[in-house]
């Protein structure tokens, strides 16, 4: 195993016991091994120690851990799919979509398709496929995506569906209750039903795309090179439209709107291991990971007994690395 990736796991590792530090609840170095080795039987400790430990902070951070490995590689599939270094779920709209998905299975009262089977992450996924699609429509110019197009496609896409979910969200106080108080919460309300909600919806984009490296490579090249090399782009061009939309939805669904780790950790990943995708798309999987592990942390840890959305955390770090590349480009 190369040392990237050791590095990468052992920064991993160190974020998971951080995490079970923060948070409201003050609990001793002592007291967290113990509650640890509760379930099997090592010691035994108070009901409320066991909660806080395994029905809450342990879930949260997996489920941010795949929310943000989910985020980075749909971010890695549309920069290589629009082939443009600022395309992300967030920027091109696809988050917005999958934010109007899930107001809408609000205001249908749709949580669950059957018990134990969470409706919102198949809401999600249907509104992000559906934006992702408008974009590639409306952003392209000749047989190109320019940046100005695409963002100015992102823009009008993100306004529309904001504004949609807005609406449907104020056709009842409930709903719109609902609604602000799950697009802010991140992920305080996360537990192991969202996890494994999330869980099979990235599994299953993380498997389509190891064998989907390759055709991937070729996309960069362009509709015609890759055409000329036997791709069948519009094929693939569909196939990838709905990894991004599982990927999006699965992260939405379960921590609202969060920018900015679709855009910056593909470039991350890019300076590190390169821009093949066997290499790339892994190692993007576990930085974009470990990075929203670490400002999930971050937000309940900056302010004793109040949690910062982790929203706000991933913008202050993304805003500048964005500005850069537009500035660049």
């Amino acid at each position: 195993m190369s040392w990237k990736y050791i590095l990468i796991i052992f920064v991993f590792l160190c974020f998971l016991f951080w995490g079970l530090f923060a948070g409201g609840a003050p609990l001793s170095y002592h007291t967290v091994l113990e509650t640890l080795g509760s379930p099997f039987g090592w010691a035994s400790v108070p009901p409320v120690y066991q909660s806080i430990i395994w029905e809450f902070r342990i879930p949260r951070m997996f489920t941010a851990f795949l929310t943000g490995s989910a985020l980075a590689l749909a971010g890695c599939i549309s920069q290589s799919l629009f082939r443009n270094p600022l395309a992300d779920p967030f920027i091109v709209g696809t988050s917005a979509g999958a934010n109007f998905g899930v107001t809408l299975a609000l205001v249908l009262n749709i949580i669950y398709l059957r018990p134990g089977l969470l409706a919102l992450p198949w809401f999600a996924f249907l509104g992000a496929v559906h934006v992702t699609v408008c974009v590639l429509l409306l952003g392209r110019k000749g047989g190109a995506l320019p940046v100005n197009t695409l963002l100015l496609a992102g823009i009008a896409a993100n306004y529309f569906f904001v504004s949609l979910s807005s609406l449907a969200a104020t056709l009842g106080r409930n709903v719109l209750h609902r609604s602000v108080l799950w697009s802010l919460e991140g992920f305080a309300g996360a537990n192991w039903d969202t996890f494994l909600a999330v869980l099979p919806l990235v599994l299953i984009a993380l498997l389509a795309l190891i064998f989907l490296a390759k055709p991937l490579d070729l996309m960069v090249l362009g509709d015609e090179s890759a055409m000329g090399l036997g791709l069948n782009v519009g094929q693939f061009k569909f196939i990838f439209t709905v990894i991004i939309g599982l990927l999006t939805g699965a992260a939405v669904s379960v921590s609202g709107l969060i920018g900015f780790v679709g855009l910056v950790v593909p470039h991350i990943a890019r300076m590190i291991v390169g821009a093949k995708h066997s290499r790339l798309l892994p190692f993007a999987f576990l930085t974009g990971g470990v990075l929203l592990l670490g400002a999930d942390n971050l937000a309940r840890s900056i302010i004793p007994g109040f949690e910062i959305p982790v929203a706000v955390i991933t913008a202050l770090m993304g805003v500048p690395f964005f500005l850069y590349l537009l500035r660049k480009e």
